[in-house]
C-alpha cells in the first residue's frame, strides 16, 4: 500500500464540495487479495481530481482468501472507502445491489466484478455527467451493452428492458435523472443511454 494520503479540505475544496456532484464508485471483488490495493490506489489517484466529495464502496462477494483483511485495512487507512462483505458469493447482480444500497453519490459508477480498473474510461464517463436526459452510460468494448438492471436496482420506478450483464466495464448512473423519471416519466426520446465503446446512442 502506498503511504497514506489525507484529503483535507481547504477553502477552495470547500467551495467545490458545495458546487460539484458527489461521486460513488462501487467496486465488487472476489478473491482479490493480490489486486485490491492497486485497484484502490488507481481510483484514489484520479477521484479527488473529479470531485472532492467521493467514496469507494468495496463489496466482497464471499471471498475465500484474504480479501476481507486487505479491504478492512484499506477502510481504516482511507475514510472515503466503505467495505461490506457477503458471506456467500452472489454474483454480479447481488453484489452490485448491495453496493447500490450503501452508496450515496449523485453520480454512481459501477465497476462490474472480474475486470481491471480502467481510470481513463471512468474519466470519459465523468465528462458526460451534465448531458441533458442522460440516465446511464458505459465505457467498454463495442461488443458489450448497457445493463439496465443496474438502473432498476437503483430505482425500481424506471422501466426499461434489461440487457445482459457484462463483466469488467464501468457503468455510470445519474441518480437525479433516474429519480426524476420515476416521479414523472420523461417524454419519449428525452432519456439517453450512451455506450462510449461503440459510440451508440438510444
Amino acid at each position: 500500500m502506498r503511504s497514506m494520503r489525507l484529503f483535507n479540505l481547504n477553502n477552495a475544496d470547500s467551495r467545490r464540495w458545495n458546487l460539484e456532484p458527489s461521486l460513488s464508485v462501487i467496486l465488487p471483488v472476489h478473491n482479490a487479495q493480490s489486486t485490491l490495493i492497486s485497484q484502490v490506489d488507481e481510483l484514489l489517484d484520479v477521484l479527488p481530481d473529479l470531485s472532492v466529495n467521493f467514496e469507494i464502496v468495496v463489496v466482497d462477494d464471499g471471498s475465500t482468501d484474504l480479501t476481507e483483511e486487505v479491504a478492512t485495512e484499506l477502510a481504516r487507512a482511507y475514510p472515503q472507502l466503505k467495505f461490506i462483505r457477503r458471506a456467500l458469493p452472489g454474483g454480479v447482480d447481488a453484489t452490485v445491489g448491495d453496493g447500490l444500497k450503501l452508496c450515496a453519490g449523485d453520480i454512481v459508477f459501477v465497476h462490474e466484478l472480474g475486470g481491471a480498473v480502467n481510470v481513463a474510461s471512468l474519466i470519459r464517463l465523468w465528462q458526460l455527467r451534465k448531458e441533458d436526459g442522460l440516465v446511464t452510460a458505459r465505457a467498454d468494448t463495442p461488443k458489450r451493452s448497457l445493463d439496465f438492471s443496474v438502473v432498476r436496482r437503483l430505482n425500481t420506478g424506471l422501466r426499461k428492458s434489461s440487457a445482459p450483464i457484462s463483466h469488467g466495464g464501468f457503468q455510470m448512473i445519474r441518480r437525479d435523472t433516474v429519480e426524476a423519471n420515476s416521479a414523472k416519466p420523461a417524454e419519449p426520446g428525452r432519456l439517453r443511454f450512451a455506450s462510449l465503446g461503440s459510440d451508440a446512442r438510444s
